[in-house]
C-alpha cells in the first residue's frame, strides 16, 4: 500500500461517507491515537488483550469462508464498497 498521509486517509474515507469530518487541527491528535500495524505473535495478541490495548496486526492471515485463500485487505474493501454505491 502506498504512503498516506492522514488527511489524504480522512480524504479517502469521507469519498464513503461524507458525513466523516476532521479539522486540520485534529490531525495532531488522530496521528498521536493512531495504530501502527505490528507483526503478529500469539504472546503480543494476548498480552495486549490482558492489557486492555488495541493491536493492529499487518501478517495476520484471516481464512475465507469462501475460498481457500488467505484475506487479502484490497479485496476485502472492494467487495465491501461495491455493496454501498454512493
Amino acid at each position: 500500500m502506498v504512503r498516506q498521509t492522514m488527511l489524504q486517509l480522512w480524504e479517502q474515507a469521507r469519498q464513503i461517507d461524507p458525513t466523516l469530518n476532521v479539522s486540520r487541527s485534529s490531525v495532531s491528535e488522530l496521528r498521536r491515537r493512531q495504530l501502527r500495524p505490528v507483526s503478529f505473535s500469539r504472546e503480543r495478541l494476548f498480552s495486549r488483550m490482558a492489557k486492555g490495548e488495541p493491536v493492529l496486526f499487518d501478517d495476520l492471515c484471516i481464512p475465507s469462508a469462501r475460498c481457500t485463500a488467505a484475506w487479502h485487505p484490497e479485496r476485502s474493501f472492494a467487495r465491501s464498497r461495491a455493496r454501498f454505491p454512493a
